[in-house]
């Protein structure tokens, strides 16, 4: 049982693997990390478009992450430069960093003190989206995990020591939550007690006790925020039951006092998409608050030094914007004409 994941397809003509750091000058620090289509010579970007969307049907069979061994932890060859993203850092003035072109990767994250990066990645020898944590260069990688289900949503907790992630689970028959040392170690599913829903989208709380997550019910039609110790509960809802409305991607302000979230009509490719506000609490008698108000996409946003950085096509291109906490100032902070993602699916 598959969670939909948007694969991606292997080019023989990308680009040649670019590790380390290029592009700007003293005085960066990275905020965030994020992945953009790689521009890949020759290649059109409808014809990538389409390709991308071919490659639904089928996985391709190039191997792009190899571990050096199957053990828990061990130190992994990444083998960057056949996938279909490259992967960058930014700061909130716009600057950006390339870490390396051509990734077959899904989502990224960086550690609060810019040090590390987690990420889920291709790993051929289990056919299958696994678990890696690097230092913030790409140097060195370490491989998490190593069961044949996908992996996705890897974050880390506030103090860089422990990642959680999401993955189907066949013992419950869900996609269920899971935490690692970031170290390496073995995984431990997080009990949420009696569990009839998916967990995706897991993210910790600023004390690093709590888990604010999207639990999903496909049957129903709809996702809510739900909340969770780490060292497992009964899980909390956090937003309200609505048919055919899904709420996901959240992220907690410093003070985790506020959740900021997508609400969306569909949490992997939406046609409608808004980020809202509640406080930590749950969703007040008045509604959520929305931050975007536009008929753009909006959606993804992420808490980066008491700012939000959000997707958004608002310049016809999924490019990242920033805004304040309160949803005002908001301003498009990286101008490409190649889409941006901090999580992919399509």
């Amino acid at each position: 049982m598959n969670r939909p994941i948007r694969s991606l397809l292997a080019f023989a003509s990308v680009i040649a693997i670019t590790l380390g750091i290029s592009g700007c000058g003293g005085g960066f620090r990275a905020r965030f990390a994020f992945l953009q289509e790689s521009d890949v010579p020759g290649v059109s970007q409808a014809t990538k478009s389409a390709t991308t969307r071919a490659s639904l049907q089928s996985r391709h069979t190039q191997t792009h992450v190899q571990a050096a061994s199957k053990k828990i932890g061990v130190e992994a060859a990444v083998d960057i430069g056949s996938g279909f993203f490259d992967v960058l850092v930014g700061d909130l003035s716009g600057n950006t960093r390339l870490l390396a072109v051509g990734f077959d990767i899904l989502n990224i994250q960086l550690s609060q003190d810019g040090k590390k990066v987690v990420f889920t990645a291709w790993d051929n020898d289990t056919e299958a989206y696994q678990v890696y944590v690097g230092d913030s260069k790409l140097n060195t990688v370490t491989q998490l995990t190593f069961d044949p289900e996908d992996h996705f949503d890897a974050a880390f907790s506030p103090d860089g020591n422990t990642v959680v992630y999401d993955s189907f689970d066949s013992d419950i028959g869900w996609f269920a939550l899971f935490t690692v040392p970031a170290a390496g170690g073995f995984p431990t599913i997080v009990d949420i007690g009696n569990q009839e829903f998916d967990a995706f989208f897991p993210t910790f709380t600023p004390d690093g006790q709590q888990l604010v997550f999207t639990a999903f019910d496909g049957e129903a039609g709809l996702a809510v925020l739900a909340i969770v110790d780490v060292a497992g509960s009964n899980a909390d809802p956090l937003t309200n039951f609505v048919d055919n409305q899904f709420d996901g991607y959240p992220s907690v302000s410093s003070d985790g006092s506020v959740i900021t979230f997508t609400r969306a009509d569909d949490l992997f490719i939406p046609i409608s998409a808004a980020i809202y506000q509640i406080p930590i609490t749950g969703e007040p008698v008045g509604g959520a608050t929305a931050l975007t108000v536009d008929d753009a996409i909006n959606w993804q946003a992420q808490y980066t030094n008491n700012r939000i950085v959000f997707l958004s096509d608002r310049s016809g291109n999924q490019n990242i914007w920033k805004m304040n906490s309160d949803g005002s100032s908001q301003v498009q902070l990286l101008f490409s004409v190649l889409d941006q993602f901090f999580n992919f699916f399509d």
